[in-house]
Parts: structure tokens; C-alpha cells; sequence
């Protein structure tokens, strides 16, 4: 029975390649790789599908991204401007009622940024978001979208975030599964990372940026990466791709 890395696997590669198959080799007992790939050409790869997460986060990030409670997104009624907020406790439904309100306040002081580290030398409005809320860092980004935004990132840490964050996860995860594409006689031999929301920083950066302007680093042993994740506001998969032979690229999938 395939996880759900697998399935989503499934998914993205059959509707990214027209015509492809993917077909599930259920006896992966002995470090096998997960799928047959058959081109239309007939040609076959191997594929791997693996999961890039951070299980002590799991627990708070299903708060975070519950559909049922609103998911990762807060509707910006009182902001001007799309902002990514980072939490630092559980009160996840708090956070959701009182976001753009408290939001609102820094952007009529001009602030546009704040830093649980540096509350004590900031205005009221920062203190009181950071102490209130539970938030540790936040900003404003550019959001694609016509109306401005408020996301709740998964829990993960603060700091600096940018498409390099994401393309590094996933080329992190070649190494534990290059053993197994690398027993693989096909030409082609793909790993597909699904990157879950428990992984703060790295999901943040599939869904906030565009992919970089560069090759996949891979080793020998495997020759194409994807790193997909859900997107619950568009039901949409985002997915980035790469190869040996390509660099990085971006589709979006309906879920």
C-alpha cells in the first residue's frame, strides 16, 4: 500500500509527463526503489518517492494546516499588505482571530517587519504581538495574489528564507535514497521529495518563491529530483523540478 508521499508521487509525475505510468512495485523489502516509470516510448525509470518533515513539529503544523479551522491562510480584512508569520506556541486558533488585528496596528506605525529579539527596543505594537499572539518573527511579502494575504508558516524557526531553502531539503534527502535508485539499469532515475508542511522553512520557500536559476546539485545516482507540496488555499500542488540536464523549473497540478 503506497504512504502518502507515494501517492502524491503518483500523481505529479503521471499528470506532469502525458502519457507516463507510474506502476507501484509493492515488494520494496530488499532497499528497492518504489515505482517503474514507463514513458510513452516505453522506455522505462526508476523513481523513489521519500518525505522531507520534522516529526516533533507534526503535532502543531496539523493545528496550523487543519482545513477544518481555516488552514495556514487568515483572511487580511483590516491589513493593506500579505504577511508570513511565524508562531512560537500552540494557541494556533488565537493567532487566527486576532492576526490581522494586531497586523493592522504595525502597519499604521510604518512597520513592515518585527523580531521577537528585538521587541524590547520596538514600539508597543510589536511587544504586544510577539507577547499576545505567541509570534516570533514576521513580515511582509509580495503576495501573487490581488488581495493581500496573511499565512501562518509551519513551525520551524525564524530567520532568513529563500528558494535555496527548499531546493537544499530536498537535495538533502538524495543522500539517504541514493542506495536504492542507484541499484536501478535505467537511464533515468528520479526522487521525488515531498516536502511536508511539519518542515517550516523549506515549505514556506516552495510556496512563497520562485525556484532558483540553477542545476539540482545530484550525485551519480540519481538523475532527475521533484520536490512537491500541497497547497491547501488553491487546492494545488506546487512542484519544482530538476535534472542533471535541466535546471530548476516550476508547474503547479490541481489537486
Amino acid at each position: 500500500m503506497m504512504n502518502h508521499a507515494e501517492a502524491v508521487a503518483k500523481i505529479i509525475l503521471e499528470a506532469a509527463l502525458p502519457g507516463a505510468v507510474m506502476e507501484f512495485r509493492s515488494d520494496q523489502s530488499n532497499m528497492e526503489y518504489g515505482f517503474h516509470l514507463r514513458y510513452p516510448d516505453g522506455k522505462v525509470a526508476a523513481v523513489e518517492a521519500t518525505s522531507s518533515m520534522n516529526q516533533a513539529r507534526t503535532q502543531t503544523n496539523a493545528r496550523i494546516f487543519d482545513k477544518k479551522k481555516g488552514g495556514s491562510h487568515i483572511n487580511a480584512v483590516l491589513c493593506k499588505k500579505s504577511w508570513l508569520i511565524f508562531p512560537l506556541c500552540n494557541e494556533i486558533q488565537k493567532i487566527r482571530e486576532k492576526a490581522d488585528e494586531y497586523l493592522a496596528r504595525l502597519e499604521a506605525e510604518g512597520i513592515e517587519k518585527f523580531d521577537i529579539l528585538r521587541q524590547h527596543n520596538s514600539p508597543e505594537c510589536v511587544r504586544s504581538i510577539c507577547v499576545d499572539l505567541g509570534l516570533h518573527f514576521g513580515a511582509v511579502f509580495s503576495s501573487t495574489g490581488a488581495q493581500p494575504e496573511i499565512r501562518i508558516s509551519g513551525v520551524g524557526g525564524g530567520g532568513a528564507v529563500g528558494a535555496t531553502t527548499a531546493t537544499e531539503a530536498g537535495e538533502r534527502e538524495t543522500d539517504a535514497n541514493k542506495k536504492k535508485l542507484g541499484k536501478a539499469k535505467t537511464d533515468d532515475r528520479h526522487l521525488v521529495v515531498y516536502i511536508d508542511p511539519s518542515n517550516g522553512l523549506p515549505w514556506t520557500a516552495l510556496t512563497s518563491f520562485e525556484p532558483p536559476s540553477a542545476f539540482p546539485n545530484l550525485p551519480d545516482e540519481i538523475t532527475h529530483i521533484w520536490l512537491v507540496t500541497e497547497y491547501e488555499k488553491a487546492d494545488q500542488f506546487i512542484v519544482w523540478y530538476g535534472s542533471k540536464r535541466e535546471i530548476w523549473r516550476k508547474i503547479i497540478i490541481p489537486q
